[in-house]
């Protein structure tokens, strides 16, 4: 790139320069919001929907894993949780969505009532 002769580095150095709001813009924004508003008129509702609720559960587990409590035993229930969620939707979500549900409900006491839920799982141990 830096060798004498080379054709783009004397175009590059020898360009006048040019403020960019006077350059043509690389990106339509306009085309580019038509092309999404596009695709959402053909897609279906169901699909859609299961496309927010994938993500949403996503963003769940993200904002759940930042606040988690730090027990040991608490992170193995909370992983194989997400593990679940994660197998769950990549494969048949439409026959699982009652399982999804109770996953939920499980980290969100996790979150919301963090003792209760050890306290529940250190009897779980005892009884085994």
């Amino acid at each position: 790139m830096q060798k004498e002769g080379n054709l783009w580095l004397h175009l590059w150095e020898t360009a006048k320069s040019v403020p960019a709001v006077k350059q043509a813009p690389l990106f339509d924004e306009d085309l580019a919001v038509d092309g999404i508003l596009d695709n959402l008129e053909d897609i279906q509702p169901v699909k859609l929907l299961k496309q927010l609720f994938v993500s949403l559960l996503g963003m769940g587990f993200v904002v759940a894993e930042a606040t988690l409590s730090a027990d040991e035993n608490f992170s193995k229930l909370f992983y194989e949780c997400k593990d679940f969620v994660v197998r769950t939707c990549q494969e048949s979500i439409n026959e699982k969505v009652q399982d999804l549900c109770q996953v939920y409900e499980t980290v969100e006491a996790m979150l919301l009532k963090p003792e209760e839920v050890l306290k529940a799982m250190r009897q779980q141990l005892s009884e085994k």
